[in-house]
């Protein structure tokens, strides 16, 4: 029971961690010094910060998983769902580093 709590309360928090990312308004387009400094000081801190929470859930969620008492679909599902949206922005920020890596170059 306790390795469940943990996971959901260090999921949970990975999650908030992600929707802050999602609800919170980028800065005007085409003004790179904005951008910078939303990257900067709070987009990348916010990743980070997910994933600092993401992993120990990740591992008392295992740890949770691998006892054998008071595993219910409610306490076997909460937490997976809670520990999606971290690997789900790492995958966006992935597409767009490997779209941003494949540009066609300026024409000449």
């Amino acid at each position: 029971m306790r390795h469940w709590m943990i996971a959901v309360v260090f999921g949970g928090i990975s999650t908030a961690a992600i929707v802050v990312i999602q609800v919170v308004p980028t800065p005007e387009a085409g003004f790179a010094g904005a951008a910078f400094g939303y990257n900067v000081s709070f987009f990348f801190p916010m990743v980070l910060a997910s994933l600092a929470f993401w992993i120990p859930a990740v591992v008392f969620y295992v740890l949770f998983i691998r006892h054998h008492s008071h595993r219910t679909a409610l306490r076997i599902g909460l937490p997976l769902l809670l520990l999606l949206a971290c690997p789900y922005q790492l995958t966006v920020i992935g597409i767009g580093l490997y779209q941003l890596n494949h540009l066609p170059p300026p024409p000449a």
